[in-house]
């Protein structure tokens, strides 16, 4: 989900598959700029196939990403308000990140109701699953995506 990702840790050795130049332009809160870097990030692809994962998304209207498809995660809030915490730079409070979480999914229902997003492919993560079995998923649901990508350039 991008080129320039934060690496794996001690505490996530495969890293957070989240494009660094990305998450800085997504903290600035400018709608603008994030669509602008969503577009450089993704110029000299191929296959124009793009993911974002990020709570901090919280304040846009999803209707302006125009995603073919949302993965959306059913996952305990607190245990996303949790991650939140841990790994966010600036530090963010529990309270504001349970804030944060509770915006951003009432964004996706609402964009889900207006018709903005149009297919969401509901992951359930909360039977901690084998990751082979949320990887497998994931593929399934962005099949359709990949291969309509790869046909356009064609």
């Amino acid at each position: 989900m991008g080129h320039k990702l934060y690496p794996g840790n001690a505490g996530n050795p495969k890293g957070f598959y989240e494009d660094s130049n990305l998450v800085d332009v997504i903290k600035t809160r400018d709608v603008g700029r994030v669509l602008q870097e969503l577009e450089s990030n993704h110029a000299g692809c191929q296959k124009p196939v793009r993911g974002i994962k990020s709570p901090m998304l919280s304040f846009m209207n999803f209707g302006y990403l125009n995603p073919d498809v949302v993965i959306r995660t059913i996952r305990d809030r607190s245990d996303v308000a949790r991650s939140i915490v841990k790994w966010n730079q600036p530090p963010i409070s529990y309270a504001d990140a349970v804030h944060l979480v509770e915006k951003y999914e009432k964004g996706i229902d609402k964009g889900i109701r207006n018709g903005d997003l149009k297919k969401v492919h509901y992951l359930d993560l909360t039977h901690q699953e084998r990751e082979e079995d949320i990887e497998r998923e994931l593929r399934i649901a962005c099949s359709p995506v990949v291969l309509a990508a790869s046909t356009r350039g064609s």
